[in-house]
């Protein structure tokens, strides 16, 4: 079905007495509602949560697991927040080369394409962990004893009890905006190992914006 440029699906269940909104890992709007509701009541419905529906269909296109795509000859990627088209070359020698507003993968095979393709986005995260670090570590009365990365499924990065600070090597996904909220974001817990207020307000004092930026994010 569809309203307005909502397309839609309708579950209906006689145990249901409320209606909800379920987008999908690939962006379907399902709508669950009870067996007797009407189609005006869920399209009014469906307007009202307009604006909800289409972050969350932004947020499933730029979540971590389409960072790197099935094998294919092109396609589009997320670049520092934009899409950008990537071409697969067939090549005996592994490399990424940026050419204009396209990136060009040249791999062998899916595997090949797949490390080169990570390990791209891995050394564009580590320059701007580096320069979002330096600006913002020597504000935090606590030192941050290491800095790793890892290829995260869930998560942005993580901060431990030792003050080691862990970042998805896919960070650079997301716009240098949000990039530098993870850092600060992860900072933060040097001195707040929890998200009570006291962790929102603090982060606010690091980095103006601090609070929309992850709600941006959710």
């Amino acid at each position: 079905m569809q309203t307005d440029s909502i397309l839609w699906t309708w579950v209906k269940s006689l145990k249901r007495t409320r209606i909800a909104i379920t987008v999908t890992s690939k962006g379907a709007v399902e709508v669950k509602t009870p067996k007797n509701a009407s189609i005006m009541l869920i399209e009014a419905f469906l307007r009202d949560k307009a604006h909800w529906i289409i972050k969350q269909q932004q947020r499933q296109e730029t979540r971590i697991g389409l960072a790197l795509p099935a094998y294919a000859k092109e396609g589009e990627l997320y670049f520092f927040g934009k899409k950008i088209i990537f071409l697969h070359q067939m090549a005996r020698v592994t490399k990424v080369a940026m050419h204009e507003e396209r990136i060009v993968i040249y791999a062998k095979d899916q595997a090949a394409f797949e490390r080169a393709l990570l390990s791209w986005y891995e050394h564009h995260t580590k320059i701007w962990v580096a320069h979002y670090v330096a600006q913002h570590a020597h504000k935090v009365p606590h030192t941050v004893s290491a800095i790793a990365y890892r290829k995260y499924k869930r998560r942005w990065g993580s901060c431990d009890a030792k003050n080691k600070l862990v970042f998805n090597k896919l960070l650079s996904l997301l716009s240098h905006e949000h990039m530098e909220y993870v850092v600060v974001h992860e900072l933060s817990h040097l001195v707040h190992k929890h998200h009570k207020k006291a962790f929102w307000h603090y982060g606010e004092t690091l980095l103006g914006g601090f609070r929309n930026l992850h709600k941006a994010m959710l």
